[in-house]
């Protein structure tokens, strides 16, 4: 029969076996998540919709949707994706576009309309990502659009700043 102390000891070690077992599993959960916020910067090959196929290559592109939660069907949650087209001429087929994400943006609000983020006939850029996106549009000497795939909308982004 064991004694107390024994029983103790035993009972600390499964305890211990088990804290190590969950701090591993918290440790691969906390890299998923970092993984998961970071999953916007993957670069994507597509093939142009026939609105992407109007517009010049290569370009700055920012494309803007909304984000349905919870089968919502409006327009508070919306993201705004930034980043540079071009051909990829690495690919057997030469209609294979790569998109190489540069920042994202997202946003809680508006009155959950789409008329929210289209004022006066443009589409709404966010601060950061627009100021971003026209400075280097002029820096890199390459058009900047901003696109709506859902409502067939795509823009020449053109601002007027001086970044001299």
């Amino acid at each position: 029969m064991k004694t107390l102390e024994e029983r103790l000891n035993e009972t600390i070690e499964e305890k211990e076996a088990q804290i190590q077992e969950l701090q591993e599993k918290i440790e691969a959960i906390e890299k998923n998540s970092d993984l998961q916020k970071l999953g916007y910067q993957m670069h994507e090959y597509f093939k142009e919709s026939e609105l992407q196929k109007k517009l010049p290559v290569p370009r700055l592109e920012m494309r803007f949707k909304r984000v349905k939660w919870r089968g919502d069907d409006n327009w508070y949650n919306v993201i705004w994706n930034y980043g540079i087209v071009y051909k990829h001429y690495a690919e057997t087929h030469n209609d294979t576009m790569l998109f190489i994400p540069l920042s994202q943006t997202t946003s809680i609000g508006g009155n959950g309309t789409f008329k929210s983020h289209f004022r006066d006939g443009r589409l709404d850029t966010p601060f950061r990502d627009g100021v971003h996106i026209f400075a280097e549009s002029k820096l890199f000497n390459l058009p900047a659009y901003i696109i709506c795939e859902e409502m067939n909308i795509s823009q020449k982004i053109e601002l007027e700043m001086d970044i001299t």
